[in-house]
């Protein structure tokens, strides 16, 4: 893989005369730890400023990563993802981690459109809580998103009892599957 397939996408970027307030206003809300810093005129680079040049100011950074997959049937007949690319993000906003993340998939598949070669993708937010690393897992199929939601029909219906999430989603991805295939 060479350099430009594993950038982040568009770099962000602030000017020389912009004040230290904008570069902080900037970096915290795209949750980056630095900014190329270019010449106004000359739109060329004159150097990088980051959150500790800034004194104190403290931005988290949050991870991206863009699963495609493609949809396959287990011996079951049971719908299955099978990855087809993981792509991570380190910067900007999850629309914009998404967009960068196909851009890569299409540039490193060679591909006009990334679904071409995949059925969809999902998207996991990866940032640091007050008790470690936290991952925020949201699926973008309509499979995963009826399981989620039977999958919390199920749990509440049993009293919202703790520690059993994986059997929720398993009786809950069972029946859709069942469901999908009586349909067929």
């Amino acid at each position: 893989m060479t350099v430009m397939e594993a950038i982040s996408g568009d770099p962000l970027t602030c000017f020389e005369d912009d004040s230290v307030e904008q570069a902080a206003i900037l970096m915290n809300q795209s949750h980056v730890l630095r900014l190329a810093v270019l010449d106004r005129k000359t739109q060329r680079l004159t150097g990088v400023i980051s959150v500790s040049d800034l004194g104190g100011i403290h931005t988290e950074p949050r991870h991206y990563e863009v699963t495609f997959f493609k949809k396959m049937s287990d011996h079951y007949g049971h719908s299955q993802h099978a990855e087809v690319m993981r792509i991570t993000i380190v910067h900007g906003s999850k629309d914009e981690a998404i967009a960068a993340a196909m851009r890569q998939f299409e540039r490193a598949k060679q591909v006009n459109n990334w679904s071409q070669l995949a059925d969809g993708y999902d998207v996991t937010t990866i940032h640091h809580g007050e008790h470690g690393v936290v991952d925020e897992h949201e699926f973008t199929s309509e499979r995963e998103a009826r399981i989620k939601r039977r999958a919390y029909e199920l749990w509440e219906q049993a009293g919202a009892p703790a520690g059993q999430d994986k059997e929720y989603w398993n009786r809950a991805a069972a029946e859709i599957d069942h469901q999908d295939q009586s349909e067929k």
